[in-house]
């Protein structure tokens, strides 16, 4: 199985980088793929078994949401299609409706 690892350089805020040496383990290091910012993701395109992506920060999440938003409806379509995903931690709040972040000092 290939699985494709979203932003490792921002979304390693709680260590994802062991999840990506396990899969790299299981599955051989060929069969991950680095999609690193600010390139699209590949599994929109490729053949990918698995989409992973780590914690981050508000401000990578920011970042990336700016690539995202823009291929919203091509990614619900591949994960109506079936694509599996395993968000850990807030990245998983990419997929939502809406983010709400607090202001500082309100």
């Amino acid at each position: 199985m290939r699985v494709e690892f979203l932003y490792p350089e921002l979304t390693n805020l709680l260590g994802e980088n062991g999840s990506l040496n396990f899969f790299a383990g299981i599955f051989g290091e060929d069969n991950v793929v680095r999609t690193c910012y600010p390139d699209q993701p590949r599994f929109l395109n490729e053949d990918i078994g698995l989409v992973f992506m780590g914690a981050m920060t508000e401000q990578s999440q920011k970042l990336i949401l700016d690539i995202l938003l823009p291929l919203r409806e091509e990614i619900q379509a591949s994960i109506a299609a079936g694509q599996h995903i395993l968000f850990t931690g807030n990245s998983i709040d990419l997929l939502g409706e809406e983010i709400i972040y607090a202001k500082v000092g309100a």
